[in-house]
């Protein structure tokens, strides 16, 4: 009976602990990273908004079970990449907003919750520009928070991002010549 009430008081205690924590954790999922990369705004905006190149750069690429799936017109929106992986599992992005300075995309990773990826193109000079890839979750359901901080998943997140921004980076430095993004076009028509 004595150890009956040790381990009840033990789980009381620890589900305690874990209600504080969630309590004090981050009640929405927001990571945000940026970094200043060589080479210009076109050739990033390319790489992002063509799903096609992501396996070449993304940092989620390791995954050889994974296959994907492509469809709409790369740099609009409508573009979309469907997935499937023993490592990523399954998920969709599509292109909700395209613009020259900025894409918005609405992730899809067969939860409940809404996911928004962002991406910022500020070209500093001809040979660099700011980069900024920002996830937006949403709110995380309380019990969940806690779980969130302890895995560390906002850094992990970052970490991954960073990661994308260095390959990112490789692959427009020895990409071939590019063709004209819709920006571009319309750069060059005066528009």
């Amino acid at each position: 009976m004595k150890i009956l009430r040790i381990v009840g008081v033990l789980l009381i205690g620890l589900g305690a602990f874990y209600a504080a924590i969630c309590f004090l954790a981050p009640s929405d999922m927001n990571v945000s990273a940026s970094q200043r990369l060589k080479g210009t705004a076109q050739t990033f905006r390319m790489g992002v908004t063509d799903f096609n190149h992501w396996q070449v750069w993304s940092p989620w690429r390791h995954d050889t079970t994974a296959t994907y799936t492509y469809k709409g017109k790369p740099h609009s929106s409508g573009h979309s990449m469907v997935w499937e992986g023993e490592d990523l599992g399954e998920g969709s992005q599509i292109i909700q907003q395209f613009g020259c300075d900025s894409v918005v995309m609405l992730l899809d990773f067969g939860m409940e919750m809404s996911h928004t990826s962002y991406w910022y193109f500020t070209e500093v000079d001809e040979l660099y520009t700011d980069v900024m890839w920002t996830y937006n979750g949403g709110q995380l359901p309380f019990w969940n928070r806690g779980f969130f901080w302890l895995l560390g998943a906002k850094d992990m997140i970052e970490s991954d991002y960073q990661e994308g921004f260095k390959d990112l980076e490789q692959w427009v430095a020895s990409s071939p010549e590019l063709e004209l993004d819709p920006c571009e076009i319309a750069h060059q028509l005066g528009l």
